[in-house]
């Protein structure tokens, strides 16, 4: 096929005598239709064969005139259609015409002879430079009438960055097409034209404004696809410099936005809190309340990191009486997405021993995500929401999204959250004892995300503790658990601490050697950091595995005691798993004439 499209209708590349008989038969065929063709006729023509694909009535006119006047080249246009030179497909709207792949390449040829094509190509990217730019201008910008243009905006950016090309215009236009790339998730190739511009930005005396979009643009594109390095950061820095200089306050906001997540990704979690805290700050003195609610949610998930989920709780719960905040993602560059703070608030729900609301909430948030229809929203979005999902027992419930998830970052190239998606599969398969290829998955997407720095690998190596002490490898499950305690308390990933002392004494106690008084303490510490940080979800989990330790030592009061006053504080959520794991082992721990947990 690569050899077949390489060899595309191969008009050109051989000499007439050695051309293949069809192609000499089809270049015949062309050349006598040309032939017939008035000499406006064939240079209007040679003009239009500029374009990619189809074409609108406007972009024809503004590429193929230069000296004529609208209605001659409205009546050349369409005796080109008439002579079967052009199509015209009127089942669109707008209709769009289109020359024949053969018809282009011989006009194509002629255009060069004349000497025109490189002023024609300037225009081509011209016109498709102001087109992007109006649309950006837009307050409810539409990119989908942009996106049917995209093999065109390809192509000028071709030209431009090529030894022939125009590098002012192409810097232009890469700084224009940034919104349709994130449109489009094509990120990859986002970075390969942004990179060009940026390297061309200096010679070509490219204004500030073109130069804050192309920097922030490139770290946003390396962050997602996986390239957590100095690269982006100082891009990201260049960029943050550049708002300030113009005073570009909701650029600062935004990339304050990117700052956050890069810090995030590389375990940063202090500096991402004094970055949130730095965005609220420039908000508040800018009297912008979007922003200010959007630094707030920043502000949340940082606390959720560091294990403060009473002030995550604060923060996202202010955030969320702006009326505004729970709508559409603003059109314009962002790494946001729908419902992020909808998301935000079910986890520390959730972990605050909520759960029916957490469940319900997430749920109906991954809905209107995937109703966005956008890969890349949709693969920033399930990760987060995958923890009260996972929290829960419930890993089968988005056991689909997952899988569209990974098939998703692989497609657009989204490296760091095609492994986070392999991450979630794996602990998914776990969950549904599918152990071999579970651990497997598992353990891969933890080593690659481990060899990019990727920060939160602290909080997968807990499921992988957890399932190698079930699975009868309580040595492996230590080394695994102590690696990620240590990590997390390097990095003060304090958000699933509780439950990594936890899956610690799991592991102690399948050791091949149990220690169970090192398991007991390990339980305590568990309970106590739960307790501090008001993170009731967790002090159930450590309550039952205490109180199974207890039972198996024969302390039965002291174990129904403990679990009962954990268990008496939840209002809701009676038929997850943990409730009725800790309802039926209360049963088992009561003295026949106590019966009151059984019957809850």
């Amino acid at each position: 096929m690569v050899q077949l499209l390489d060899q595309h209708l191969n008009l050109l590349w051989e000499g007439r005598r050695t051309a293949l008989p069809r192609h000499r038969t089809l270049r015949a065929t062309i050349e006598w239709s040309y032939n017939l063709l008035s000499v406006s006729e064939r240079v209007i023509l040679g003009r239009l064969s500029v374009f990619v694909g189809s074409m609108t009535l406007d972009a024809a006119r503004s590429i193929a005139a230069t000296t004529e006047d609208d209605d001659t080249i409205l009546a050349i246009i369409d005796s080109l259609i008439a002579k079967s030179m052009l199509a015209l497909n009127i089942g669109s709207q707008p209709a769009r015409y289109r020359l024949a792949d053969s018809t282009r390449a011989y006009a194509q040829e002629k255009l060069a002879a004349s000497g025109d094509a490189g002023a024609i190509s300037r225009r081509h990217a011209c016109y498709f430079h102001g087109l992007l730019e109006n649309i950006g201008g837009e307050a409810n910008r539409d990119l989908s009438a942009a996106a049917e243009e995209f093999g065109n905006v390809r192509a000028a950016l071709t030209w431009c960055f090529s030894d022939q090309g125009d590098r002012r215009a192409g810097v232009a236009l890469a700084a224009a097409s940034v919104p349709l790339f994130f449109k489009l998730s094509l990120l990859a190739e986002c970075e390969f034209w942004v990179t060009r511009a940026i390297e061309a930005l200096d010679e070509t005396n490219g204004n500030i404004k073109q130069g804050l979009v192309l920097h922030a643009t490139l770290v946003a594109a390396r962050m997602l696809t996986g390239q957590l390095d100095e690269l982006g950061a100082n891009h990201l820095h260049r960029a943050i410099e550049l708002t300030e200089k113009i005073g570009d306050i909701q650029g600062q906001i935004r990339l304050i936005d990117q700052l956050h997540l890069l810090q995030l990704f590389v375990g940063k979690y202090d500096e991402a809190l004094g970055t949130a805290k730095r965005g609220e700050a420039i908000a508040l003195a800018s009297n912008d309340s979007i922003a200010v609610a959007r630094m707030r949610v920043l502000l949340s998930i940082s606390c959720q990191y560091l294990g403060k989920f009473a002030a995550s709780r604060s923060y996202i719960e202010s955030a969320l009486l702006h009326p505004d905040l729970g709508g559409d993602v603003p059109s314009r560059l962002t790494l946001e997405y729908p419902k992020r703070a909808q998301i935000t608030l079910a986890r520390v729900l959730w972990l605050q021993g909520h759960s029916d609301q957490a469940t319900q909430m997430v749920r109906r948030a991954i809905s209107d995500v995937i109703a966005a229809n956008h890969p890349v929203m949709f693969c920033r979005a399930l990760p987060w929401a995958f923890g009260v999902f996972f929290w829960n027992g419930e890993t089968e419930d988005c056991e689909d999204h997952i899988d569209r998830f990974i098939v998703e970052a692989r497609r657009h190239n989204l490296a760091i959250l095609q492994m986070v998606g392999e991450a979630m599969k794996g602990i998914t398969l776990l969950a549904g004892s599918e152990t071999g290829i579970g651990l497997a998955m598992l353990k891969g997407s933890i080593e690659k995300l481990q060899s990019l720095s990727f920060g939160a690998v602290a909080g997968l190596r807990m499921p992988l503790a957890e399932a190698l002490a079930a699975t009868g490898h309580g040595d492996e499950a230590l080394d695994t658990i102590d690696q990620a305690i240590a990590q997390a308390r390097r990095c003060n990933f304090m958000m699933d601490m509780p439950d990594m002392l936890r899956t610690r004494a799991e592991a102690l106690m399948h050791k091949s050697n149990p220690d169970f008084s090192q398991a007991e303490l390990s339980l305590v510490q568990a309970l106590d950091v739960a307790r501090h940080q008001g993170a009731l979800g967790y002090e159930l989990r450590a309550a039952i595995a205490l109180a199974r330790l207890w039972q198996r030592g024969g302390r039965h009061q002291q174990a129904h005691d403990m679990l009962a006053s954990v268990y008496q504080q939840f209002t809701e959520g009676f038929q997850t798993r943990s409730l009725v794991t800790a309802r039926g082992l209360l049963a088992e721990l009561s003295p026949p004439r106590s019966c009151s947990f059984a019957a809850k």
